[in-house]
């Protein structure tokens, strides 16, 4: 299970603090849906405060919105595991999920949009954890294999802050 306690939570880089005034608790085998508008501070929230949490207990995989930036990265990772090596990006990205064994959070920074099929089929999604995606497309379905759901909405109140509200969907 993965905690997260209420508290206000700065993120420096940014320059923005979440208002978090109930705790998450996420059990095994959860989805998470960053939902808010653009400039909401999804991203920011999930690299200041989430993946450092995270990263204390569990071994994460992250795939930023910049995903072309890592494909050199995936590349040299799956040559050094002797694994193919696919042309196809959304090939590359479910090669580089499935290589990761090792890992029991996945987090998808506005990846569905590489994903003409369906993710869960492409990536085995069930075989993690916990699972946090930002997208812009409203996309359950393919997460349907977690046993859980949740949309975490980020509301910009003001110029700098963030109030954090978690909705449980299934």
């Amino acid at each position: 299970m993965f905690e997260l306690p209420a508290a206000k939570y700065p993120a420096p880089r940014s320059g923005l603090n979440y208002e978090l005034p109930v705790a998450i608790q996420l059990p095994h085998s959860s989805c998470v849906f960053l939902q808010g508008d653009n400039g909401a501070g999804k991203t920011s929230f999930l690299e200041e405060v989430l993946v450092p949490k995270i990263h204390k207990a569990y071994d994460l995989l992250y795939l930023a919105q910049d995903i072309e930036i890592q494909q050199t990265t995936m590349i040299a990772t799956l040559a050094l595991l002797n694994q193919p090596v696919p042309d196809f990006l959304p090939d590359l990205i479910t090669a580089w999920i499935k290589a990761a064994t090792r890992c029991q959070v996945l987090i998808l920074d506005e990846i569905d949009k590489y994903f003409k099929k369906d993710l869960d089929q492409a990536m085995t999604l069930s075989r993690f954890s916990l699972v946090l995606t930002v997208s812009h497309i409203n996309l359950q379905a393919p997460y349907r294999s977690m046993q859980h759901g949740y949309a975490l909405r980020f509301q910009r109140n003001h110029v700098r802050t963030v109030t954090l509200s978690l909705e449980h969907l299934w």
